[in-house]
């Protein structure tokens, strides 16, 4: 049994769709290929911070949501867990960014 999973699991490796508890107390839920975050999933960061999108290899990837504790946000496009492309941040204090990321 994985420890903290709780999901479809074959040939004892996470594979479809599950949830997560990591030992910092960093959740993921969402879909899994082989053991790895792949798909449309939602991790909670210990800071309780939120991505919400796209994942490849267990890493942003694709289109996707951030919502930062105190109120920033971003949505747009990610790569290797970078906000990356096109997207929209915009700050708790009323200011917004809509550009490209590098």
């Amino acid at each position: 049994m994985l420890a903290g999973y709780s999901g479809d699991i074959v040939n004892n490796k996470r594979e479809g769709y599950g949830r997560q508890q990591f030992d910092d107390g960093s959740i993921y839920e969402g879909q899994w290929v082989n053991n790895v975050a792949e798909g449309k999933g939602k991790f909670i960061h210990q800071d309780g911070s939120i991505y919400e999108g796209e994942f490849k290899k267990s890493m942003c990837n694709g289109q996707g949501k951030s919502i930062e504790p105190n109120g920033d946000t971003y949505e747009g496009e990610w790569k290797d867990d970078l906000q990356h492309g096109c997207g929209k941040e915009t700050w708790y204090n009323g200011g917004i960014y809509k550009g490209h990321y590098r």
